[in-house]
C-alpha cells in the first residue's frame, strides 16, 4: 500500500475533521457524509490528501454488498458510502491536485464502479464517473497505463460516452473534454481486445455508428459551437482519431458508412475548415489532413462511387478548396490524401452520371471561393482546374445525350446476323433478358447452332452475382467509351497498333482496354488471355465473350473499360458491334500484305493504309453494346 494511503495519516488532520474522518473509515455513512460536506466547504488541497486514506478504506473491494440494494431499492450503507468516497476522490474538488498512490487506488476505484455500472448505474452515473478518474490519473503515466489495460475500461467509457448525450447541455459537460482526450491518446480501438470491448458498451457496429454520428452533431455541427472554435476543432480530431482505429476491422467501417458516419465527418469537415479566418492554420492542418486520409481509407476499402456521392452532398468541395488554403504551408501537399482524392478519386468518378448530375450545381456554387487569389497562387489549383475541366466536359456530354433523346441501339444476338437496329425494335430472350434478336428466326438459330441454349443459363446467375451497376451510370459510361473510342482512339495509329499486336501474338485474340484511372482515359491493346489472367475477380464472362467474338465473323470486337474501385481495379465489357466485316477484313488483306520481316515494319506507311481503309467504310454502322 502507498504510504499515503495508511490510516495513521488522519493524525495530522484537525482535531475537528479528525473526530469524522476516524469513524468514516469504518464505515460510518453519517461521518462519511459529514466529512464529504467540511471537505468541499473547505476547498483545503493538503487537508483533502490526508483525507484520502478514509476514502480508500470506504472502497475496499470487501465491503461490496453480496445483494447490490435493499429490498426497497435503497444502497447499502457501505454502497452508499463508496458513492461519497468517489464523488469525492473524482473531482470537481481540487482537481489540479494529482491523487497519490494511484495504482492502489485505482484497483479499488475500478471494483467499484463495475459493480455500480453493471447493479446501479444511474448512482454515481459510472461510465461518466470513470472518464473523470481516468482524466484525474492523467499525469501519472503509470496509472494510465494500467487503466488503458484494464480489461473492460473501454466498455464503461462508451457507457459513459452514451450518458453525456443525457446532460442538460451536452456540448458543455467536461466529460466530452476528457472522452475527446481518451479517444486521442488511450482507446486504441485498433486491438481486437478494445474494440471488442466498445462493442460489446454499443450492442455492435450499428450502435456504435449512432453514438459517433450524435458525438459529432452536437459537439461539431451545432452552430452554438462556431463560438468555441478551437475546443470544436479538437473535438473533431478526437472523433477521427477514433474512426482511424475503427478501419482495421472491415464489419465495423461497412457498418459506419451504412450508418452514416462519412456523410456526418464530412459536414464536420466542412464546418471546421470554416474556421480558417478565425484559428491559425497551424491548428487546422492535422484535423484536415487526418479527415482526407479517413475519407480516403474506405473510398480505398469500398470504392469511390457511392461514398463520393455521400461526400459531396455534405460539403467536399469547399472542404477540399479551404483546406487547401489552410495547408499552404505543409510540405509535400502532393503526397497527402487531400491531393489524391482531388487529383484520383474525383476525377474517376465523373465517369458516373449520377455524379455528374450533383457536380454540376457544385461546381457553380464554389465559384466564389476558387476565384479567391490566395487559393489561385496554391500548387493544388491546377489539379482543381484539370478536375473541374474534365467535370464541365462530362457534364455537358450528359445534357447533349438528354438533348438527343435517342433510343439505344444493340446488334442482334445472331452472331451470324450484322442487323444493328434501336433496341425498342429487338424481341428479347425471356429467360436471361440479356439477348435481344432481330427476328424469330435469328432467335432459334442462336438457340440451336449459336449457343445460347448453354449460354442463357450461365448468363443470367452470372449477371446475379456480379458487381451491381446503377442502370443510368452504366448506359452513360457505354455512351461515353463509345465517345472517347470513335472519336479520340479509333484511329489509324490505333488499328496500326492493332496489326503490330497481331504480327507479335499470331492466333491469340486481342482486347482493347479504356482505363479511366485519375478520370482520363487511356486506350491500349492487350491479348484476351493476359487480360483473362489479369481478371482474378472474374468481373467478365470471358467464354461467352469469346464465344460470340469468334461467331460474328469480324463484326464484334472486344473493348473493355477499366475502373478504380478501392483498392483493386472493376472491370466491364462494352464490345465494339458493327453491321460489316469490311473493317475487320481489310486490317487482315494489310496484315497479310506486310513483308515478315519485322525490320521492315514502317507504323507510318501501316496507318496510312488503315486510314484509307477507314475513310473507305465510313459509312460502316458501329455501336458498343
Amino acid at each position: 500500500m502507498h504510504p499515503s494511503l495508511r490510516l495513521e495519516n488522519l493524525s495530522r488532520l484537525p482535531i475537528s475533521l479528525r473526530r469524522f474522518a476516524t469513524p468514516a473509515s469504518k464505515g460510518s455513512l453519517k461521518d462519511c457524509k459529514r466529512l464529504a460536506q467540511l471537505l468541499k466547504d473547505s476547498e483545503n488541497d493538503e487537508i483533502f490528501r490526508h483525507c484520502i486514506p478514509v476514502f480508500y478504506a470506504n472502497l475496499d473491494p470487501a465491503g461490496l454488498p453480496y445483494n447490490p440494494a435493499d429490498d426497497d431499492g435503497s444502497l447499502s450503507d457501505a454502497a452508499e458510502c463508496a458513492v461519497i468516497a468517489l464523488n469525492a476522490l473524482r473531482g470537481p474538488l481540487h482537481p489540479l491536485s494529482p491523487l497519490p498512490g494511484g495504482p492502489d487506488l485505482w484497483r479499488r476505484i475500478w471494483a467499484w464502479i463495475v459493480f455500480f455500472d453493471f447493479y446501479r448505474p444511474a448512482a454515481i452515473r459510472s461510465g461518466v464517473t470513470l472518464l473523470y478518474f481516468i482524466q484525474r490519473f492523467s499525469p501519472d503515466g503509470r496509472t494510465t497505463a494500467l487503466i488503458s489495460e484494464t480489461v473492460g475500461v473501454r466498455t464503461i467509457v462508451m457507457h459513459g460516452w452514451a450518458d453525456l448525450f443525457t446532460c442538460p447541455e451536452p456540448a458543455d459537460a467536461p466529460g466530452f473534454q476528457f472522452l475527446c482526450r481518451f479517444l486521442c491518446d488511450s482507446m486504441r480501438a485498433d486491438d481486437p481486445r478494445h474494440l471488442a470491448d466498445v462493442l460489446v458498451a454499443t450492442d455492435g457496429p450499428v450502435g456504435l455508428a449512432s453514438l459517433i454520428v450524435r458525438y459529432i452533431r452536437i459537439l461539431v455541427l451545432d452552430p452554438e459551437r462556431r463560438e468555441r472554435r478551437n475546443q470544436t476543432a479538437q473535438f473533431f480530431r478526437g472523433i477521427l482519431l477514433f474512426v482511424q482505429e475503427l478501419q482495421t476491422a472491415t464489419k465495423v467501417s461497412s457498418a459506419l458508412v451504412t450508418g452514416g458516419v462519412l456523410k456526418a465527418l464530412t459536414s464536420a469537415a466542412c464546418a471546421v475548415s470554416e474556421y480558417v479566418d478565425h484559428i491559425p492554420n497551424e491548428e487546422l492542418e492535422d484535423p484536415m489532413l487526418d479527415f482526407f486520409d479517413v475519407l480516403q481509407e474506405y473510398l480505398d476499402l469500398f470504392g469511390a462511387y457511392d461514398i463520393i456521392i455521400e461526400a459531396l452532398a455534405a460539403g467536399l468541395l469547399p472542404t477540399i478548396i479551404r483546406t487547401g488554403i489552410i495547408c499552404k504551408n505543409v510540405e509535400n501537399i502532393k503526397t497527402t490524401n487531400l491531393w489524391r482524392i482531388l487529383d484520383e478519386r474525383l476525377p474517376e468518378s465523373t465517369v458516373y452520371c449520377t455524379v455528374l448530375a450533383q457536380l454540376g450545381p457544385l461546381l457553380v456554387g464554389v465559384e466564389t471561393l476558387t476565384r479567391a487569389p490566395e487559393f489561385k497562387e496554391l500548387a493544388i489549383y491546377r489539379c482543381w482546374r484539370m478536375f473541374h475541366t474534365l467535370a464541365y466536359d462530362r457534364i455537358s456530354f450528359v445534357e447533349e445525350r438528354m438533348l438527343e433523346a435517342e433510343p439505344s441501339s444493340k446488334g442482334c444476338g445472331n452472331m451470324k446476323c450484322g442487323t444493328i437496329q434501336a433496341k425498342t425494335e429487338f424481341r428479347r430472350c425471356s429467360h436471361c433478358q440479356r439477348v435481344y434478336y432481330c427476328s424469330v428466326d435469328c432467335q432459334r438459330v442462336d438457340w440451336e447452332s449459336g449457343n445460347h441454349r448453354r449460354a442463357c443459363h450461365s448468363m443470367r446467375r452470372f449477371e446475379l452475382t456480379r458487381p451491381h451497376m446503377n442502370r443510368r451510370n452504366l448506359s452513360f459510361m457505354r455512351a461515353l467509351v463509345h465517345r472517347d473510342a470513335l472519336i479520340t482512339y479509333i484511329s489509324g495509329s490505333h488499328y496500326a497498333m492493332v496489326l503490330s499486336q497481331m504480327r507479335e501474338n499470331p492466333g491469340e485474340p486481342l482486347v482493347t482496354i479504356f482505363s479511366y484511372a485519375r478520370g482520363g482515359v487511356v486506350c491500349y491493346i492487350r491479348t484476351i488471355n493476359e487480360e483473362r489472367l489479369n481478371d482474378i475477380e472474374s468481373d467478365i464472362d470471358w467464354d461467352e465473350y469469346i464465344a460470340r467474338a469468334s461467331r460474328s465473323g469480324g463484326r464484334m470486337t472486344l473493348h473493355i473499360v477499366h475502373l478504380p474501385d478501392g483498392n483493386r481495379t472493376r472491370r466491364w465489357m462494352f464490345p465494339l458491334r458493327s453491321d460489316s466485316s469490311a473493317l475487320h477484313d481489310g486490317l487482315l488483306r494489310i496484315l497479310n500484305a506486310l513483308p515478315e520481316d519485322t525490320d521492315e515494319w514502317q507504323e507510318t506507311e501501316v496507318t496510312r493504309e488503315v486510314e484509307k481503309l477507314l475513310e473507305a467504310n465510313e459509312d460502316v454502322n458501329q455501336i458498343h453494346e
